[in-house]
């Protein structure tokens, strides 16, 4: 099993408005989770196609896309929260990643997708994952 760095489990009393992203190997998913307290919820969601274009590109298409996606969900679909509320955002990333803290984390292997090409640090050549 690979451990998780989850810090408490919701007890169903959580409110607010939050943004999640589920990015697969097909579609992202962006929703928006109302929680109301009280165990219930409300939840809007849009499915965005990830082109196969989009998943052997360089990543930062990808990310712009994702991006994009978010951009197109606010504008098109909106969001309930207030304009002074900050919107919390989830992702998930539906591949086996080796966690080693809270926010950090090694992609083990594209399970779904053919690999994409990550900018290499030291230069603009781009690397395979």
């Amino acid at each position: 099993m690979i451990p998780s760095y989850l810090q408490q489990v919701p007890h169903g009393t959580e409110k607010g408005t939050y943004l999640a992203l589920d990015l697969g190997g097909t579609n992202l998913r962006v929703c928006e989770v109302e929680l109301l307290g009280d165990s219930k919820w409300r939840m809007k969601q849009q499915k965005y196609k990830v082109s196969e274009a989009l998943k052997v590109g360089e990543v930062t298409a990808l990310f712009d896309y994702i991006a994009g996606s978010v951009d197109h969900f606010l504008t098109e679909i909106g969001t309930s929260a207030s304009e002074d509320e900050k919107l919390h955002l989830g992702f998930t990333f539906s591949f086996p990643v080796q966690q080693t803290a809270i926010a950090a984390g090694t992609l083990m292997s594209w399970t779904k997708v053919r690999p994409v090409f990550l900018p290499r640090s030291d230069s603009s050549s781009p690397t395979r994952t």
